[in-house]
């Protein structure tokens, strides 16, 4: 689940569905990268809830050929150590 408070997601744009599924999208690439599946296998799938505090989305993210998507210790770190 990614989330922001109100206010930021005012400020930054994220207050609609539209905001979230291009921020996703542009992303998918990394994302893809992160759990070690091929751009062809990836497949992903989000639902936005514009709630009170905190609008926020919820993700799935698979790959198409099972047993072929797995998290490494340093998966999704910007500078791993």
């Amino acid at each position: 689940m990614l989330s922001l408070k109100r206010e930021d997601a005012a400020r930054l744009g994220y207050d609609n569905v539209q905001a979230w599924r291009a921020l996703l999208r542009t992303n998918r690439n990394d994302i893809a990268a992160a759990m070690n599946i091929p751009l062809e296998d990836f497949r992903w799938y989000a639902a936005f809830h514009n709630e009170g505090d905190h609008p926020h989305v919820h993700t799935m993210a698979w790959s198409a050929k099972p047993g072929q998507a797995y998290l490494s210790r340093d998966s999704g770190r910007s500078n791993p150590s």
